[in-house]
C-alpha cells in the first residue's frame, strides 16, 4: 500500500527548487517520474494536490489552465480566476510553460473557447501590457485622423504604467 503521511511530509513541504531537485533525483535513482508514480499510487483531490506540489507553480498553473478549456464547454469561472491578477512577468512564462506542456498556443486556445468582448479581455489578460498599450496607441492613430483624445488618455495613463 501506499504510505500517505509520508507522500504528504515528503512532498508537501517541498518549495518548487527543492521539489524540482526531488524530481530529478528520483528519475535518476528509478528511471521513471515521480509525478508518474504518484499518479498510479493516488487519486482524487490528494491526487491533484500532489501533482500540483511536484510540477511547481508555473507548471501546474498551465495545467490548470489548460483543464479550464479542455473538452467540451469551458470552465469560465476557473478560467478567470487563473488569469485575472497575473503579474506580467508570469504572463510570458505561463505562455511558454503551456506551449512546452501542451504543444499548443494559449492565446490560440483562448480564442477558440471564446469570443467577442470575453475573448479580447482573457487574451489581454495573458499578453503583456506593453503590447496590449502598443495595439490601443496603434488603433487611436489608425485610419483617416487620429483620435486626439484617445491618444491623450492612452499617454496620460501608460506614462505611469511603463515607467
Amino acid at each position: 500500500g501506499t504510505d500517505e503521511a509520508a507522500l504528504i511530509s515528503l512532498i508537501c513541504s517541498k518549495t518548487p527548487k527543492q521539489m524540482n531537485d526531488v524530481n530529478a533525483r528520483f528519475e535518476e535513482l528509478y528511471g521513471k517520474s515521480l509525478i508518474g508514480r504518484v499518479k498510479a499510487e493516488t487519486s482524487g483531490n490528494f491526487q491533484a494536490t500532489l501533482m500540483g506540489t511536484i510540477r511547481g507553480p508555473m507548471k501546474e498553473l498551465a495545467h490548470a489552465v489548460r483543464y479550464c478549456m479542455k473538452g467540451w464547454g469551458t470552465d469560465d469561472r476557473g478560467l478567470i480566476t487563473l488569469l485575472v491578477h497575473l503579474p506580467d512577468f508570469k504572463k510570458a512564462a505561463l505562455i511558454k510553460e503551456y506551449k512546452q506542456e501542451f504543444d499548443r498556443d494559449l492565446i490560440e486556445d483562448i480564442k477558440a473557447d471564446t469570443s467577442g468582448d470575453y475573448e479580447r479581455a482573457l487574451c489581454s489578460l495573458v499578453r503583456p501590457a506593453p503590447d496590449i498599450w502598443a495595439e490601443a496607441l496603434e488603433g487611436a492613430m489608425k485610419g483617416l485622423g487620429t483620435s486626439d483624445e484617445l491618444l491623450i488618455n492612452f499617454m496620460v495613463i501608460a506614462k505611469d504604467e511603463m515607467a
